[in-house]
């Protein structure tokens, strides 16, 4: 890790105010050395969502279906349930991966979804998975973030 770190620095100054001004100039910079590519990670809050988010089969097997739909390849997959009937869902992709964190005693729902652009340009079917998965779970509120990642 501080082998990273210490590579960054030759780029921009991070977190001191020299250098970079702001991430934006960071991630543009950093783009045009070595072949790096931006894409977006998606970050999502679902609130209030309809979907019985204490049908954990139900839900692994709606997301499962979906994937599958938007042709994102699922290499492994893990889930962990909590006593509160919570549930981790997580799944290593192809190309990277989603998580999803679930509380029905709160209707709500936690999502990350990452596809990186190794081999193509995924935003549009990252930006799919997303709206199919809102869809899925029917959100009373929707709050969503979208990161600039390197890969």
């Amino acid at each position: 890790m501080n082998f990273r770190l210490v590579q960054l620095r030759k780029i921009c100054v991070l977190n001191t105010g020299q250098g970079c001004r702001n991430s934006k100039q960071q991630v543009t910079h950093m783009k045009t050395t070595n072949g790096i590519k931006k894409t977006q990670q998606l970050l999502a809050d679902l609130q209030r969502c309809e979907f019985d988010l204490r049908a954990k089969q139900k839900l692994k097997a709606a997301l499962k279906k979906l994937l599958a739909e938007n042709s994102v390849r699922v290499l492994r997959s893990a889930a962990q349930e909590f006593p509160n009937d919570g549930m981790t869902l997580f799944y290593i992709l192809a190309e990277s991966h989603l998580a999803l964190h679930t509380w029905p005693e709160k209707g709500l729902v936690n999502v990350d979804l990452f596809l990186c652009n190794y081999s193509r340009n995924n935003y549009h079917k990252a930006k799919s998975v997303m709206r199919e998965l809102i869809q899925l779970l029917k959100p009373g509120k929707v709050i969503q973030h979208r990161v600039t990642r390197l890969n």
